[in-house]
């Protein structure tokens, strides 16, 4: 079985590099940060899926979009940016 490895953990605190996940240095600006983010969520959008693919293969793909979605929405919050 698939098993979905989530951005955060129980406590709310994230479990992967949010830089890495968005393939940007951790120097990356703003406005870098929302490039990435936007190209990859058009990549990862379920909707533009491959009919071909397998259902492990398209559960992978959503796990993907919502981490790529969860590292950028870290990386954009008020309280990251000024840290």
């Amino acid at each position: 079985d698939f098993i979905m490895a989530s951005f955060f953990d129980k406590q709310g605190d994230p479990t992967m590099d949010p830089y890495t996940i968005l393939s940007l240095p951790p120097t990356a600006t703003e406005a870098e940060i929302k490039k990435a983010f936007r190209t990859q969520m058009l990549q990862l959008n379920p909707d533009r899926l491959s009919p071909t693919l397998t259902d492990e293969s398209i559960a992978a793909v959503r796990v993907t979009f919502h981490n790529v979605k969860d590292a950028y929405e870290f990386l954009i919050s008020p309280i990251h940016m000024t840290s």
